[in-house]
């Protein structure tokens, strides 16, 4: 799951971006992600974005996105404007006829688990756009190093976030978690 989407950044502010991300997954205690049932961007027609629905973790994941922002504020990088919307992105159908089938998957409602996952470190990574497709490369492991509440509990939250730069646009989100 991307909690913040950098682009690009400015030369000689890659080590500072990366201690900031160091120093705000330190203030964080481990949490756990549940997945239950899909969705599509456009949440109705014919899907471009098929994603594992989060029905437990949100509350914690979009407050370490709203952190990651804040800290990396005085880096350089614009603040992230848009809201987070947490997802798991599982397919980008590439023919009607695999949107179709998704979107028959989508609509069945089906909220069994799909999975969970304990989320202990905050990674950053480098992405190569190639013909065959992105490759991402980890060059940071942040542990979530705090015990007891997380810091931003009482802060705001969903503020940063992630849109896939080939993604879907904006009006194609549903409205976030509640």
């Amino acid at each position: 799951m991307t909690v913040r989407f950098l682009g690009e950044i400015p030369p000689g502010t890659a080590e500072e971006v990366a201690e900031r991300a160091r120093a705000t997954a330190a203030r964080f205690a481990p949490f756990r992600l549940t997945f239950a049932g899909i969705g599509t961007f456009p949440p109705n027609g014919s899907p471009r974005v098929v994603y594992a629905t989060l029905v437990e973790g949100g509350e914690a994941v979009a407050r370490l996105a709203a952190e990651l922002d804040d800290a990396l504020a005085g880096t350089g990088l614009p603040r992230e404007a848009r809201p987070f919307l947490p997802h798991v992105t599982l397919a980008r159908p590439r023919s009607a006829s695999e949107a179709r089938g998704w979107a028959e998957i989508r609509d069945r409602r089906d909220p069994s688990v799909l999975g969970r996952v304990d989320v202990r470190e905050m990674l950053l990574k480098s992405s190569e756009l190639r013909q065959e497709g992105a490759r991402h490369t980890v060059i940071g492991r942040f542990p979530l190093a705090a015990t007891g509440p997380d810091p931003g509990s009482s802060r705001r939250g969903g503020r940063a976030g992630h849109i896939p730069p080939s993604g879907p646009s904006r009006q194609d989100y549903p409205p976030g978690p509640g």
